[in-house]
């Protein structure tokens, strides 16, 4: 019986040693998680319209890696990107090397991140009987 009562609090020094370390790690994944207040938009109309514009977003926020003049070849690039993210359509894209694809696909992933959703963000898709369809275009 004496060994029975030992094996009881040892379960419960466990369980209590289990505890403070799931708190602590709660703790540390929080405080990970905390990446302060967001800064206040410097200009609504400019974040609007860069959530709608894929390419006003490349120009206004990575003026850096976009330096060049845009050839025919990027704008089409540019607008089918635009499709992409807001319709969930595909994309493969051949171009030379060195004209920037990378870097548009990189950015792409970026601008529905950074978008307030009135733009760039993908609509949702509803699945009805077997068929996709969008909310809105009559498909039941």
């Amino acid at each position: 019986m004496h060994r029975r009562a030992n094996n009881t609090a040892g379960s419960n020094a466990y369980a209590k040693a289990k505890e403070r370390a799931k708190a602590r790690s709660a703790a540390i994944t929080l405080a990970g998680q905390d990446i302060a207040p967001l800064p206040k938009v410097g200009s609504a109309s400019r974040r609007a319209r860069a959530d709608r514009d894929f390419k006003f977003f490349c120009e206004t926020y990575f003026p850096h890696l976009f330096t060049l003049s845009w050839s025919q070849d990027h704008l089409r690039v540019i607008a089918k990107i635009e499709r992409v993210v807001r319709y969930r359509e595909t994309l493969a894209v051949a171009m030379p090397r060195g004209s920037g694809k990378t870097t548009l696909c990189l950015v792409a992933v970026l601008w529905p991140a950074c978008s307030t959703g009135s733009g760039a963000r993908p609509r949702p898709r509803v699945a009805s009987r077997g068929r996709r369809s969008m909310p809105g275009d009559g498909a039941a």
